[in-house]
């Protein structure tokens, strides 16, 4: 059946978003290919016990970045360009994009969308498998 309409909705990205997002690219879906990270956080100070996805993820939440080290090179991560790599994911496969009450949800997001994400947010296309 062809198309009569195509409508571009507007969806809003929370914190826990972003925060899932990073929690499953750092401890499962980027980690074949991330070989350390150092986060720099306006508190400079980790928090004992707070693992360090989140605190990355409370880093670019505050506006700090995340430096990201692959083989010889290095990279770094800003709240911008991790928006911007969701951008680019949710365009790229919009069928698997859920959203709830206008904001993405992260509920079945897996680790390979998580990694494709990180991917995008840094080299702006999918470098690693």
């Amino acid at each position: 059946m062809p198309t009569i309409e195509k409508l571009q909705l507007e969806v809003s990205i929370d914190h826990q978003f972003i925060e899932d997002i990073l929690v499953t690219a750092l401890e499962g879906g980027s980690n074949f290919w991330i070989d350390s990270i150092k986060i720099n956080h306006h508190d400079v100070k980790k928090p004992r016990g707070v693992p360090t996805s989140i605190w990355a993820s409370q880093a670019l939440l505050a506006d700090g970045t995340i430096e990201i080290f692959t083989d010889d090179e290095h990279h770094t991560l800003t709240k911008e360009k991790l928006i911007a790599g969701i951008k680019a994911w949710v365009s790229s496969d919009p069928k698997r994009v859920e959203v709830y009450d206008g904001v993405l949800c992260s509920d079945n997001i897996d680790a390979d969308d998580a990694d494709t994400i990180m991917q995008y947010a840094l080299f702006g296309k999918l470098v690693f498998g």
